[in-house]
């Protein structure tokens, strides 16, 4: 055969009882992406019924066959917690839809030595979730944080245990791979263990372990992909290809199942919090009062899998070399195969293969492939298609037929059927429009109970980013509580849960506190334009008050300005409230101002509410978000790689940055004269994105706005340069670099709410009133969107005057 083929043999004949097995693909589900869900089921049940479809039904979507559940011991270990975890409530469902999904409650361990304490806390779970949601585990796995003692203990138990709500003698055991080292040597611990996880790369004992006493191999720390492929598209004309990318995941699957693991667990399937996902997404979903959600690249590569291979099919592997993530190759009982190959390359791969002692070794065999576009305009025009069917040649030795796999590819090779392969429109297309939440929006967090039942006392569109926010009662009503202890692993990570829409832009936010208790650390508050970083938990802009009347307003880590407040009644509510109207940022407290600070570079202009506690139960209630009237209530952003920018000079783009960049996309230079230009409409713009000593000339419809301006230090989502008060129509910006480094992100413009509320009121995105599950009433929206445009409406009508004055 020609040097440039490399021959492949797939031979019936060498398959045997100790040969690796397929188990599927499956989906980690911790909490954050369980409670986001949880408001789509609430507020779009056909939304959250097709993302769960997407995820878990066979041969639709993903596909995936396993679920792994991250149970935090310190959250679920009593019954009423263990029914707040939403994933439960998602492994149900799944399990409606496809019956022979497999089930692993993962355990973190909590610290808790007594074993018969800690069983006492696991069996609990095991029969509680039995008893809620009639799943049974058919895994336990236990971390780093548990010893060998505590493995033998509980598979003892397990197996022994007659006053369960199930039969436990079935679950079976899967353990970290740092009990390799031991299991090698410990006869009693490699019995009590069934299963070793870990990530992309085995120790020599686990493979030991698998070889020798066939020890089922997981890889759980799968990444799905992590770039956005309509921003991607733009960098490197494929959106699939290089690092972290569709492409390059595939090849991970491929040497995961060639080195002997049965399960690729994706660490995360859902981006339901931008910014807060380094290992990628298969759907993203972080808007479920419109029921918007977008799918992702991720879904096809998972595809390329699970639509044809099915579970305990047994894997031919091709060994741990250099080639491992090249190709993987799938047998059934029946005779038929499949074969995955992946090419991160610019040249193709050709391969010359020989199938042998396969009962359908002389089957047709139908090519599925996924690769970029020919231009950048539709990027997923050629995912998920059938391009070529071909029949083997019959010789001596097997059958032979010769495939070519093109440049920055995938595809599936497959003796199975493949009527129902149909590009991106296998699946269906997501109904829902893109829609902003809002403004006003209120919630008093005094829910009554059937719907603080039904929300398992999680208030509505919120996400804990630390800490633990729940609705009680405090004995007079229900109010929001953050109810987490202090740990010494969070270390000045403080409890904050977010709300709200990423574009809000000018508005108020206003809240009651109480704290609970006169420990002159404690504080509560409030904050705006909350933007997530890796760097800290406190973004945006913040108001608080401690026990001691202090006050202080903050931005990210930095104090900008503080004081006492006489006016603070301890051990009572108080009113705060902190509004932001461009650089202008205002805070109140019991209805007296306090501040009133104008930001400099670098700040930002929009982002999430942030509700802010010390580790003390401090309650909440009665919040009310309003949008500045007149003002400019919400952004929309425009990815450095959405097409809009025209660049020239010395730059390098990047669909793969760090997660502290928007979509984690970047384009950079540090060469000077180099430059974009940017058309846009509105009377308002500005750029995020990381800076160092950067010297910059603006044009702005071939006027120079600023020649020389310097800006120090700015972070990734932050704005280093703004321009507002211009004409509201179409305008030309030319950004050019004189010196030092950017590494551009974004550019964001500006809408007031009276042009976008009507539409969004026609696709049924309503404001949401959380109290009671009712929304506000249709008359109080249009009087809310009436005052917005009288308002800005006064505020035209003052520009006309001035100008009439300055012609005069």
């Amino acid at each position: 055969m020609n040097n440039l083929y490399k021959e492949i043999v797939i031979d019936g004949g060498k398959l045997s009882h100790s040969s690796g097995r397929f188990r599927g693909l499956g989906a980690v589900l911790d909490g954050k992406s369980s409670r986001i869900l949880e408001d789509y089921k609430f507020k779009n049940q056909k939304s959250y019924q097709e993302i769960i479809e997407l995820l878990f039904r066979k041969k639709y979507g993903a596909a995936l066959s396993h679920i792994k559940i991250e149970c935090d011991l310190s959250d679920i270990s009593s019954d009423s917690n263990c029914y707040r975890h939403f994933g439960f409530e998602i492994a149900s469902d799944a399990l409606n839809i496809n019956s022979d999904i497999s089930i692993e409650l993962f355990f973190t361990d909590n610290g808790i030595i007594d074993y018969t304490e800690k069983y006492s806390i696991y069996k609990n779970i095991l029969n509680t979730v039995y008893q809620n949601y009639s799943i049974k585990a058919d895994y336990v796995s236990v971390g780093n944080g548990s010893d060998s003692g505590w493995i033998e203990y509980l598979s003892s138990r397990l197996k022994n245990d007659k006053t369960s709500k199930y039969d436990f003698s079935s679950i079976k055991i899967a353990v970290s791979d740092s009990f390799s080292d031991e299991m090698a040597v410990n006869e009693n611990l490699r019995k009590s263990a069934d299963i070793i996880f870990g990530g992309n790369v085995l120790s020599d004992s686990t493979i030991m372990l698998n070889k020798k006493f066939q020890k089922e191999i997981w890889n759980s720390e799968g990444a799905a992909p992590c770039c956005i492929s309509k921003y991607a598209v733009n960098a490197d004309g494929s959106g699939i290809s290089g690092e972290n990318s569709l492409i390059e995941v595939t090849g991970r699957i491929n040497g995961s199942f060639n080195a002997g693991s049965t399960i690729y667990e994706y660490k995360s399937v859902l981006s339901v919090c931008e910014g807060e996902n380094p290992w990628g997404r298969i759907i993203s979903a972080d808007k479920p009062w419109s029921g918007y959600f977008s799918i992702g690249c991720g879904l096809w590569g998972a595809a390329h899998f699970t639509h044809f291979a099915e579970k305990n099919w047994k894997v031919i592997s091709s060994g741990n070399g250099e080639e491992a993530g090249d190709y993987s190759v799938f047998v059934s009982e029946k005779g038929d195969y499949s074969a995955v190959f992946a090419n991160n390359s610019d040249k193709p791969k050709k391969y010359s293969i020989c199938v042998r002692n396969i009962e359908k070794a002389d089957a047709f065999i139908h090519c599925v492939e996924t690769k970029g576009p020919e231009s950048c305009d539709n990027y997923s025009v050629n995912w998920f298609r059938l391009v070529d069917k071909i029949i083997p040649v019959k010789k001596n030795y097997g059958f032979v037929y010769t495939l070519e796999v093109k440049p920055f590819s995938i595809m599936t090779c497959t003796t199975l059927s493949v009527e129902h392969v149909n590009g991106i429109y296998t699946v269906r297309k997501p109904e829902c429009e893109n829609t902003v939440l809002n403004l006003p929006y209120f919630d008093s967090f005094n829910y009554g109970d059937e719907l603080l039942k039904s929300r398992k006392n999680i208030p509505l569109y919120t996400l804990d980013l630390c800490g633990r926010f729940e609705i009680l009662s405090d004995g007079e009503e229900n109010t929001l509580i953050q109810i987490a202890e202090p740990d010494d692993n969070r270390d000045k990570i403080f409890p904050v849960t977010v709300l709200g829409d990423d574009s809000w832009s000018d508005y108020s936010v206003k809240i009651e506190v109480k704290l609970s208790d006169e420990d002159i650390l404690n504080y509560a508050g409030a904050g705006l334009r909350y933007q997530m970083s890796g760097d800290t938990a406190e973004c945006g802009y913040q108001l608080r008050i401690y026990s001691d009347s202090r006050w202080q307003l903050r931005y990210m880590d930095n104090i900008l300005e503080e004081g006492m407040a006489d006016n603070i009644i301890p051990n009572e509510w108080n009113s705060i409230k902190i509004s932001a109207c461009g650089r202008r940022i205002k805070c109140c407290i019991n209805k007296v101002l306090v501040c009133e600070h104008v930001v400099s570079a670098p700040f930002v202009l929009s982002g999430k509410v942030s509700i802010c506690s010390g580790y003390s139960r401090n309650m909440f209630r009665n919040l009310v978000i309003n949008p500045v009237l007149g003002a400019f209530e919400y952004s929309i952003m425009h990815d450095c790689l959405n097409g809009e920018f025209v660049y020239s000079g010395s730059w390098v783009k990047n669909s793969m940055d760090s997660c502290e960049f928007n979509n984690r996309t970047s384009v950079s230079t540090e060469t000077p004269n180099s430059y974009f230009e940017f058309d846009f409409i509105g009377e308002s713009v500005a750029f995020a994105g990381k800076t160092e000593n950067l010297r910059l000339k603006i044009e702005i419809d071939d006027k120079i706005m600023a020649a020389g301006i310097f800006i120090g230090n700015c972070g990734e989502k932050e704005i280093f340069y703004s321009r507002s008060n211009m004409e509201n129509t179409s305008h030309k910006l030319k950004l050019i670099v004189l010196s030092g480094r950017l590494e551009f992100n974004n550019a964001q413009t500006f809408i007031s709410g009276h042009h976008i509320l009507p539409k969004t009121l026609i696709n049924g995105s309503s404001i949401k009133k959380a109290e009671n599950g009712k929304t506000l009433k249709k008359s109080t929206l249009l009087m809310g969107a009436g005052l917005a445009a009288a308002g800005t409406g006064l505020i035209l009508l003052k520009k006309a005057l001035k100008k009439g004055k300055n012609k005069k």
